[in-house]
């Protein structure tokens, strides 16, 4: 379980919990986002959640006159499968919303973006000098069929810890209930790359890629990177 432990910590990379703060950089995205981390582990296994706000300016003239205007969270909970050599059984918890303005900007109107619950079974695998948490879900969205995902987290500290290449990738199917839409699937990853300034503090770069994942781009490999800068408490 100790050895488990460390290996997660390397690649959430916290140790406990983290703040960050993200630009975007695409110019139909300008926005700033703040995530916040936390990682625990006990004697029954693993709990990882976040909450990540997105700020804007509906004018897209001053971004810092923006104010919240999305709201995203995710909720992990993984269980030790005793005599398994390090099998886990995990569930997962979902949502978020946001709003946005009309075409004349002097009028607002919100969106859920609808709960979704996954659970299934996660197993570190090492790849090289990496470690890659390998999970395969059920997924049950709202307003969605039942469906399938795959999720791989992974983490590296190199360069003397002066970098650390984190990120996960996920890919997965949908279908709307009761929808003749087409079935979808679904990629989404964001590599990190980190310059670890201190134990405290880091900058860096991330990348978000995805396809069929930002709504109106269906069939479109979409790109949205960020500057980024994170503070581990």
């Amino acid at each position: 379980m100790k050895k488990l432990l460390i290996i997660l910590c390397l690649i959430i990379p916290l140790l406990g919990q983290n703040l960050q703060v993200h630009y975007e950089l695409r110019g139909d995205k300008k926005n700033i986002t703040s995530t916040i981390e936390q990682f625990t582990g006990d004697r029954l296994g693993l709990t990882y959640w976040f909450v990540s706000a997105t700020y804007t300016d509906f004018d897209g003239q001053n971004l810092l006159d923006g104010s919240a205007t999305g709201v995203y969270g995710e909720f992990y909970r993984f269980f030790n499968i005793p005599k398994t050599n390090g099998l886990m059984a995990g569930i997962q918890y979902n949502d978020g919303l946001a709003v946005f303005s009309g075409s004349d900007t002097s009028t607002t109107y919100g969106s859920a973006f609808g709960r979704t619950w996954l659970g299934g079974f996660a197993y570190n695998v090492p790849v090289g000098k990496m470690h890659v948490l390998t999970t395969v879900w059920l997924r049950k969205k709202q307003g969605y069929n039942y469906d399938w995902q795959l999720t791989l987290a992974w983490g590296h500290t190199f360069a003397n810890e002066k970098l650390t290449f984190n990120g996960f990738f996920d890919l997965w199917g949908e279908k709307k209930t009761g929808s003749s839409d087409p079935y979808k699937v679904v990629l989404l990853t964001e590599p990190q790359l980190y310059y670890n300034f201190n134990k405290h503090l880091a900058a860096g770069i991330k990348t978000q890629v995805s396809y069929n994942f930002e709504f109106g781009y269906d069939g479109q490999l979409r790109f949205a990177p960020t500057v980024a800068a994170r503070w581990n408490f």
